[in-house]
């Protein structure tokens, strides 16, 4: 190599006060120096991982990916952006890539799990297992109630992470469990490319629509990537049964009941639920886990909760 070429791959930095002593730092490779840190700064922040993060924990895992690429600097660049609420709501600051998040950042994951869910049990997995839920509200007082569950797929990361292959086979995957769901449930898949603005108004006046997510957080985390690309919604022929389709989850089910019947509305939710896995044929599964429940990229959703 001649020594214009190795001129050309050397950066000198002089530094003042130094003597004149020259460090050299060539391209993608630099000199480490105790001074500096790649330690966030957590000044004034409120989220849970700001709280819970040390410099020990981050040096020991900041260099560590899982199996599809996600790093702990991705993990936590939402709660190194955002300070979160000091009042209110706890703020994670914390996201799952995929699954393998849960494991190789367990000790950063555990703590925020725990500050977020304190009163956690073993979970049980299916929704049907469900106890003390009273039959009926009063339609005067509840004229209309929803309720929601949300669920991943195991084959795939969740959506922050997702490549466009991996977010378009996840929606052939969904629409071809939708095809296979009994007589009740039936109905339709559309991508959002393919609905109309007055289907999209209608949809959105009932709170039954998949809605580009408009928080900071998820922006950040990469969960709106290349929207609308392979995001839909199923609606059932009766119009009290929707699914959406690669938004905040893999799958979002809602069961809409006119009037205050909360069984049947339960009772529809479980059947969709469980129906849309069973289709998969053991091909894939909803992600699981006996301690923490239906895993998912937002910590606070993680669980057996059903929204109400």
């Amino acid at each position: 190599m001649s020594s214009a070429t190795r001129r050309s791959k050397l950066w000198y930095v002089f530094f003042a006060g130094c003597g004149g002593s020259v460090a050299y730092l060539r391209h993608g490779r630099h000199t480490k120096d105790a001074r500096f840190s790649d330690y966030p700064d957590f000044t004034g922040h409120h989220t849970v991982v700001a709280k819970k993060l040390t410099h020990s924990m981050y040096n020991h895992m900041k260099h560590m990916k899982t199996p599809s690429g996600f790093t702990l600097d991705e993990c936590i660049q939402a709660g190194v952006d955002l300070k979160g609420s000091a009042l209110g709501r706890k703020d994670a600051g914390l996201v799952a890539g995929d699954v393998e998040c849960y494991d190789s950042f367990r000790d950063i994951f555990e703590d925020v799990i725990n500050e977020l869910h304190p009163s956690r049990k073993e979970h049980r997995r299916s929704l049907s297992e469900c106890g003390g839920v009273p039959a009926r509200f009063d339609p005067k007082q509840v004229p209309e109630l929803k309720l929601t569950v949300y669920r991943n797929l195991d084959d795939f990361p969740f959506p922050p992470a997702m490549s466009r292959a991996q977010r378009r086979l996840t929606e052939t995957t969904l629409q071809k469990a939708f095809s296979l769901l009994p007589a009740p449930l039936a109905g339709r898949y559309k991508s959002l490319k393919e609905i109309k603005a007055s289907e999209y108004e209608s949809l959105n006046a009932q709170g039954c629509m998949l809605a580009k997510p408009a928080s900071e957080a998820d922006r950040i985390s990469g969960l709106v990537r290349d929207w609308p690309d392979a995001r839909g919604l199923f609606v059932s022929a009766a119009k009290d049964l929707f699914v959406w389709v690669n938004g905040r989850h893999h799958v979002q089910v809602i069961s809409r009941e006119t009037g205050g019947d909360l069984g049947q509305a339960l009772q529809r939710l479980v059947a969709a639920t469980e129906s849309i896995e069973n289709s998969f044929g053991g091909v894939t599964r909803y992600l699981w886990d006996p301690s923490h429940g239906y895993l998912g990229h937002d910590l606070s959703e993680i669980g057996n909760a059903i929204a109400l």
